[in-house]
């Protein structure tokens, strides 16, 4: 973790793995279990939620930007994503979240604020 200290990465949710993936530059760099980014915005490909609406198969299209920071307390807001019911990240009671100062990546759930 130590080395990504200040990169700008977009992070995924491994499904196979339950670990984050973290991409620099397009590249998948680390997988890690928790991950804490400032400056944070949410990303849904538009294309990629379409195909696996057709398609029913799960795909990689949503993603959590930002700088990555060390450990922070835990933010009390929670975001998800379900291509099926939205097609931004959103809250617990189903608003949509496009950006946060921070967000804490941890235990497969996105916690922000």
């Amino acid at each position: 973790m130590q080395g990504l200290l200040g990169k700008k990465v977009r992070v995924y949710r491994n499904l196979h793995t339950g670990n984050f993936s973290i991409q620099h530059k397009g590249r998948v760099i680390a997988h890690l279990p928790s991950i804490t980014l400032t400056a944070v915005t949410f990303t849904v490909q538009p294309a990629g939620r379409a195909k696996v609406l057709a398609t029913k198969q799960k795909q990689v299209h949503a993603y959590v930007n930002g700088t990555v920071a060390p450990d922070a307390p835990a933010p009390t807001a929670r975001a998800s994503y379900n291509p099926y019911k939205a097609g931004t990240f959103t809250t617990t009671d189903g608003q949509p979240v496009t950006a946060a100062h921070t967000a804490v990546l941890t235990q497969g759930a996105v916690f922000f604020n």
